[in-house]
């Protein structure tokens, strides 16, 4: 939804709506801001009757679709007996460096959680060891598909080894989130 009129000093907001594939798909989306800018009269603030403006755009952030963004996170009562009955699995393997915003064990788990959009069990969430960690995660899929992961991570003095592990009920999503790092 538009915005006809935004006047200087002023604050505004637009909308959009997009419509979500059947597939699950990881995209970006980049985004222009498109407007028209016309003068303005300094003492009424209001652009004069017969200005047309001229078309301008901003470039504004990139939107990032992940697999989180098809993801709810559900509780389940016992995760291993689910993750044995999970058929579809998939593996990656990463190196990832430390960062400013990942320069330590819990805040990189904090990161998973909050990306791939899953609940931790068994109390994973917490780090008591900064040389190595499991985390287990478990959700849902929009479409209703259980989704299962382990994780394994150990620091070292250039960042982290990851191992994602993760089962499925079905094959798309066990690919989407064991190959998605961000």
């Amino acid at each position: 939804m538009p915005i006809e009129i935004l006047k200087p000093e002023a604050k505004g907001s637009v909308y959009v709506s997009l419509v979500r594939p059947e597939s699950f798909s990881i995209c970006s989306f980049v985004n222009t801001l498109s407007y028209t800018t016309k003068e303005i009269d300094p003492d009424t603030k209001e652009p004069a009757d017969d200005d047309e403006g001229f078309p301008d755009e901003y470039q504004i952030e990139e939107l990032s679709v992940q697999p989180g963004d098809f993801i709810t996170p559900a509780f389940v009562g016992n995760f291993t007996h689910t993750w044995d009955e999970l058929e579809n699995e998939s593996t990656a393997v990463y190196n990832l460096p430390k960062t400013e915003n990942s320069n330590d064990l819990q805040s990189l788990v904090d990161k998973l959680i909050k990306n791939l959009s899953m609940m931790p069990i068994e109390s994973t969430e917490v780090v008591t060891s900064q040389a190595h960690h499991v985390l287990k995660l478990y959700g849902k899929s929009i479409k209703g598909d259980k989704v299962a992961s382990i994780i394994r991570l150990a620091s070292n003095s250039k960042g982290f080894m990851m191992k994602n592990q993760v089962k499925s009920s079905n094959e798309e999503i066990s690919a989407m989130v064991a190959n998605y790092i961000e």
